[in-house]
């Protein structure tokens, strides 16, 4: 006698709720892989932070001072606080080939040019791996330079750009020492992170990444654009009634959900929430303004 048996299969009905299993246990674990890697991000984010705070407080242990904001006096140059890092985050090649004077573009270049033009490389310790907001991940474009991105900003006190209050840690020929931190150096800020993302509203330009380069110091006011935050507006802030361009310019913000990574001038790296209210985070951006601040 002959046997003849069937092969086995799946029924159409049975297939589509396989399918509809797969699809939920997808939607299921997406949210969970997302929140995950926002984590690393941030984690990430921080350890770039506190790179950077060791390389001040190493910069200030061998020269008794803290880096300058940027530098025009008594002669202009090609100077700022994430240039006199340069060596201090172990990118001493960048650093031998910056043009300090005369002061000028001539560390400007494009990407092909990066070997003799310092502007022109993506320092990893200056990005965040959310990128920041900028669709070129490590650069900006602008009237054919290529420029290195940060996505951090240096803490120039209330106001930073065009105005400035000179109240904080980095601005214009700044010679801050760190017993010059009445406040304490646990409560004020060094570096804090920064959204490029912005829409074009009161006469805002669109996003902002073309303010962001590191090495954009030539000894003029403008270079505080790039580099230097300021406490005048609220974390996260975006152009409105009663915030314009400059303003916005220099505001900390991130792509983290929910608020900013800061580093502080005693080396420490914390994450402050979005909702920080104004008088407290104007408080920590000063270096002697008499505040009393209690974080949570």
């Amino acid at each position: 006698m002959y046997w003849i048996s069937r092969r086995a299969g799946f029924t159409l009905i049975e297939l589509l709720i396989v399918i509809a299993i797969i699809g939920t246990l997808i939607a299921l674990l997406l949210p969970a892989v997302q929140k995950v890697r926002a984590a690393a991000a941030r984690i990430q984010c921080l350890n770039n932070l506190k790179q950077l705070a060791l390389g001040v407080q190493n910069y200030h242990a061998s020269l008794e001072v803290l880096p300058p904001g940027y530098v025009t006096s008594p002669v202009p140059q090609n100077n700022g606080v994430f240039i006199a890092l340069l060596p201090y985050i172990e990118q001493e090649g960048i650093y031998k080939i910056w043009v300090f004077t005369p002061a000028g573009p001539q560390n400007w270049g494009t990407t092909v040019q990066a070997a003799t033009k310092g502007a022109a490389n993506s320092v990893k310790t200056y990005l965040c791996p959310t990128g920041c907001g900028s669709p070129v991940r490590g650069y900006e474009d602008w009237s054919g330079y290529n420029m290195g991105l940060t996505c951090y900003l240096a803490n120039a006190g209330t106001r930073s750009y065009q105005v400035q209050s000179k109240d904080g840690i980095f601005y214009q020929d700044s010679w801050v020492r760190l017993t010059d931190v009445l406040d304490g150096t646990s409560n004020t800020l060094l570096f804090g992170e920064r959204n490029y993302r912005q829409p074009a509203v009161n006469g805002c330009t669109q996003n902002t990444w073309d303010w962001g380069a590191w090495g954009a110091a030539t000894g003029i006011i403008p270079d505080m654009g790039d580099t230097h935050g300021s406490s005048r507006v609220p974390i996260n802030t975006v152009c409105g009634a009663t915030v314009g361009q400059d303003d916005r310019l220099n505001a900390f913000g991130s792509q983290h959900p929910g608020g900013v990574n800061f580093a502080f001038a005693d080396g420490s790296v914390r994450f402050l929430a979005e909702t920080i209210d104004l008088v407290t985070l104007q408080a920590l951006s000063t270096r002697a303004g008499g505040e009393t601040v209690t974080l949570p």
